[in-house]
């Protein structure tokens, strides 16, 4: 969406280098489930953007660190971002 509105420029078409970018950094895709979702919802309500929201509930169900410089993110409980 950054890059459809000019916000973010990219060496190639968004299709591309998002394909590239997951095979050269060996990026795992994950699936959006019914547990992440209901992770998210409870989540308290300190960020109302729901993808954030849905990074945020993954993060903590996987015990994983979040690349952000969102600094509400921080907030939540048991999330590390690095940025």
């Amino acid at each position: 969406m950054l890059n459809k509105r000019k916000r973010l420029q990219l060496p190639l078409p968004a299709t591309e280098y998002i394909d590239r970018a997951i095979a050269h950094h060996r990026i795992r895709e994950l699936p959006l489930t019914r547990k992440t979702v209901l992770q998210a919802v409870g989540l308290p309500e300190i960020h109302r953007d729901p993808f954030d929201r849905i990074l945020i509930a993954e993060a903590q169900l996987l015990d994983a660190q979040l690349i952000s410089k969102d600094e509400a993110i921080s907030q939540y409980p048991g999330i590390e971002v690095v940025w």
